[in-house]
This record gives structure tokens, C-alpha cells and sequence, in this order.
């Protein structure tokens, strides 16, 4: 991603996305010309996070296979092995998802966020 900037009032909501930090001052000023100061801070695009719930997963196929077969379901057994291979399929399909979908957020974390007097 591009390095861009946003601006703030208050150094916790900001604003915009911007090429340079001089364009995020510019339009700041735009915004409230008689303010004394804005802050100033890089855009960062957050990383996007979840949780595989393979145990969930195999719950869900757990009681299924007890309802459907009763106490003959306590046969099947899936061990920490196998959950693992589990997680690791869904972390790359989400990723893969992810990536064929272009599914990026439009929110941003902001970085160094530091003060610039405008008079």
C-alpha cells in the first residue's frame, strides 16, 4: 500500500486519505480555517485476523454423527493432528478467499500521529 496521510482534531478520529501529509494539512485547513492545529498521521492498513474454529467444526460433525447413529458414534476420534491439518485448510481457504475477492477494509490504523500548528 501507498503511504498516505489523514487528519484529526483530536488525535483519536481521522479523516481522509491522502497522498502527502501537506495535502491532509491543506484540506484540514479547508475543513476549519481558524483552527490553531491539526494532527496528523500515516494510514495503515490493518491486517486482517480470524479464528479457524476447527473445534467447532468438529463438534458440529461430532453430534451429528450421534444423532444420526447414536452410541455407535463414539467410535470416531479425530486427534490434535488432525485438527491442525483442519485449521491449517480453512486459514488457507479464507486467505485464498480473501485474495481472489480482493476483500480489503476500507478502515485504516493511523501511525504517528503527531501535532502541526496552522498559524
Amino acid at each position: 500500500m501507498k503511504k498516505q496521510y489523514c487528519y484529526s482534531w483530536n488525535d483519536e478520529i481521522y479523516h481522509g486519505r491522502f497522498d502527502t501529509e501537506q495535502e491532509a494539512i491543506d484540506h484540514a485547513k479547508k475543513d476549519d480555517e481558524y483552527a490553531e492545529y491539526v494532527y496528523i498521521g500515516t494510514c495503515t492498513e490493518p491486517k486482517l485476523r480470524w479464528c479457524s474454529n476447527e473445534e467447532q467444526i468438529i463438534e458440529s460433525i461430532l453430534d451429528n454423527l450421534a444423532e444420526d447413529m447414536g452410541e455407535a458414534s463414539e467410535s470416531f476420534e479425530v486427534n490434535r493432528t488432525d485438527e491442525l491439518v483442519l485449521a491449517n485448510m480453512i486459514d488457507e481457504t479464507v486467505q485464498r478467499w480473501i485474495s481472489e475477492c480482493e476483500i480489503k477494509p476500507s478502515c485504516y490504523i493511523v501511525l504517528d500521529g503527531h501535532k502541526v500548528e496552522l498559524i
